[in-house]
């Protein structure tokens, strides 16, 4: 577990409740999201029992189709 300042302390129980309140609607997934550069925040969200699961891709729209206009 990243060490965050004690907030794994602080959230754990936030987040087990959030788990038995979704467990209770039939709720199979609960997502959380984070850079994922910011390998502390991965490491504790991990430690809660989150794991990865997709890969979500973004480009700056300025940086598309600069080249679309040229001839090939």
């Amino acid at each position: 577990m990243a060490d965050l300042g004690g907030s794994e302390i602080a959230i754990r129980p936030a987040i087990e409740e959030i788990g038995r309140f979704a467990r209770r609607r039939g709720i199979r997934l609960v997502f959380v999201k984070t850079f994922s550069a910011n390998t502390d925040a991965l490491r504790f969200w991990e430690g809660l029992g989150f794991q990865p699961r997709g890969v979500q891709l973004v480009a700056l729209a300025g940086s598309l189709g600069r080249d679309a206009d040229r001839p090939g």
